[in-house]
């Protein structure tokens, strides 16, 4: 199933943020905000170093990405990606990934990383299909500031 993938605008946010709570895969078990606030997204989008995707099927949106570069490090970050229900495993997910690869390597890219839950067998084995290496367990350790 081939889907739009345009860049994520201020008009998709409420959509995006209500997915994003929704989804319980994402949920990190800490008591910091499970989500991104519109104002940090609405900053993401206009930053020339977000990558903020939409996937698109017949104008409904059917999941997102959100990745960032960081410049300094050449170093890409994966931070979520949301399938809706109805269109997970129809490859909408190779396509966000793909859009967003390529995005990073024009920005000039050499390292690209995420954090998966250790139970989440599905998203370790599509990385690793896509040629990503597993490595060892860690723990997510956050806080917010100021304290």
């Amino acid at each position: 199933m081939n889907a739009e993938i345009p860049r994520m605008t201020e008009a998709d946010l409420d959509e995006v943020i209500a997915l994003g709570l929704s989804t319980s895969e994402i949920q990190t078990g800490t008591d910091s905000p499970q989500f991104y606030y519109k104002e940090t997204l609405e900053r993401w989008i206009e930053s020339p170093n977000g990558i903020l995707l939409n996937a698109r099927i017949d104008g409904k949106l059917a999941g997102f990405r959100i990745a960032d570069y960081n410049p300094d490090s050449k170093d890409g970050h994966l931070h979520v990606t949301v399938v809706t229900e109805g269109y997970r495993r129809s490859g909408i997910e190779t396509q966000l990934l793909d859009a967003t690869l390529m995005e990073l390597e024009n920005l000039g890219c050499n390292h690209v990383y995420c954090e998966v839950k250790e139970d989440n067998e599905a998203a370790l084995a599509f990385f690793q299909k896509h040629g990503f290496d597993i490595g060892r367990q860690f723990y997510r350790v956050e806080g917010m500031l100021p304290r």
